[in-house]
């Protein structure tokens, strides 16, 4: 879960949202009211010229979104040992 909604910013990294299907990007936040929103997006599976958008408060970005992590592959990596 995001712990503080600071690292957003600049990232160019996808995110999981609880309840929502793929992978998402972090797009922008904006001040709706007396809220802070943060926007992410999705490219559409059925037309990939088409993006989808959620609008999350802060509570929510902390309680339901996660970073998706970058896979290593183990089987390119050299061992020594002595």
């Amino acid at each position: 879960m995001i712990l503080d909604c600071t690292e957003l910013y600049g990232s160019n990294a996808q995110y999981t949202i609880q309840g929502e299907r793929g992978e998402w990007r972090y797009s922008y936040s904006t001040d709706e009211g007396r809220t802070k929103r943060y926007v992410f997006y999705r490219f559409c599976t059925r037309d990939p010229n088409r993006r989808v958008t959620r609008s999350l408060s802060q509570q929510q970005v902390k309680a339901k979104v996660s970073r998706v992590m970058d896979v290593i592959n183990l089987t390119s990596l050299e061992g020594f040992s002595e």
